[in-house]
């Protein structure tokens, strides 16, 4: 099973126990870039030391290919995706199109086959991960 959550303003005890009430047991950390300045628990190397604390979920980064916040490329896929409603879906949308972005996703749909895995990004609102 593949669920999504935004880390949003929550505490370390409250995110783990959403976690658990889920029976999640991998994080799959999205955000293109994983600190906060405002949240230091989630940090990377925070997240990851509560997440060995809580030995039964693993902690991975995939913000590099999962994540949003793009730029359309010059060599881009020409006007396939100008009909989105603004830049920011349309950069994300042609990295869709990229091999690597295929493959991690097939990644994704594999895993979850054998575990419960959630996709984090940042806002409490998972809709709002793209901007």
């Amino acid at each position: 099973m593949i669920y999504t959550i935004g880390h949003s303003s929550h505490d370390s005890w409250t995110f783990f126990l959403l976690l658990k009430r889920y029976n999640i047991n991998q994080i799959i950390d999205i955000r293109r870039s994983p600190r906060s300045t405002h949240y230091p628990h989630f940090n990377i190397e925070q997240l990851k030391q509560e997440c060995l604390s809580h030995s039964s979920i693993e902690y991975s980064f995939q913000g590099d290919i999962l994540g949003g916040r793009r730029r359309r490329r010059r060599k881009s896929l020409g006007d396939v995706n100008n009909g989105l409603i603004d830049a920011d879906a349309q950069a994300y949308a042609d990295h869709m199109q990229r091999d690597e972005f295929y493959r991690a996703v097939n990644e994704l749909v594999s895993s979850s086959s054998s575990s419960s895995l959630v996709l984090m990004c940042s806002e409490s609102d998972p809709d709002q991960s793209r901007r």
